[in-house]
Parts: structure tokens; sequence; C-alpha cells
């Protein structure tokens, strides 16, 4: 399926999404989910007479409250509609590169790299400290 405009304006209702559903359990007061590490966190903390966890019956409300990204959406989506025709943009970039693979090595003592852009050959070579010696080559 090609890419439509409208996939643009996706992080711009973001806000909205989250505003929709901040009455959802386990939310920050941004709006979005909480991990499942601060979740188990809440559940162990959780009062031993406490029969159901938060939100576990609760059902849609009228309103819900707005997420503090909301407003930010919102006023972009209205600059992005206020005109009865598009704004105009370049979309070809004025100046171009080609990614290309290149040399690289790092080893016990030291590093090299090198590539190629037109005709000059870029290139480095350290040697480590010994304290960055000491170390595997994971570090």
């Amino acid at each position: 399926m090609p890419d439509s405009n409208l996939s643009k304006l996706t992080p711009y209702l973001k806000g909205i999404h989250l505003s929709l559903d901040s009455w959802r359990p386990w939310r920050r007061e941004d709006g979005w989910k909480l991990s499942l590490a601060e979740i188990r966190v809440l559940v162990e903390e959780r009062e031993e007479g406490m029969e159901t966890l938060p939100g576990a019956s609760q059902k849609a409300p009228a309103r819900v409250r707005w997420v503090p990204c909301m407003r930010e959406d919102v006023d972009a989506l209205h600059k992005f509609f206020s005109t009865k025709t598009p704004p105009k943009r370049i979309v070809r970039p004025l100046k171009g590169a080609t990614a290309v693979y290149a040399f690289g090595d790092a080893s016990s003592t030291g590093l090299g790299s090198s590539i190629t852009i037109g005709d000059a050959i870029h290139y480095q070579i350290r040697q480590w400290d010994d304290e960055v010696t000491a170390e595997s080559s994971n570090y």
C-alpha cells in the first residue's frame, strides 16, 4: 500500500489517543502505559485487603482529562489544516550522499577505520589507553 499524506499526521494524533485512553488503568499522568516492571511493583505494593486490581471493572467515562501533549498536537493539526491549499515544500534534497562499506577494526591494542569520499581516503588510527586495553572486546 503506498504511503498516504494522512500517515504523516499520525504523530500529531498521539495526544488525542493518549487522552481518550487516559481513564484506563495502569497509566501515567501523561497518558502513557506503565511498563510491566512498574505494574509489577504496584501489584506487589498493593494492600493485602484489595480484592481487585485498579480499574478492573471500570467503565469508560463520559469525559476524559487531557494529557499534556494534546494541546501541542491539536495546535499543530490546526496549523496544518488552516489554509485552503497545502503549503509547498522542497521534496528533493539539495545535497546527496552515498553510504559505502568501509574498513574498521578494533583489537586489544587499538582501532582503525577508513572511508573513501570522492577521491579522498579518510582514516583514523588510535591506540587504546591501558584501562581500555585490559577490558574484553565487548567493552
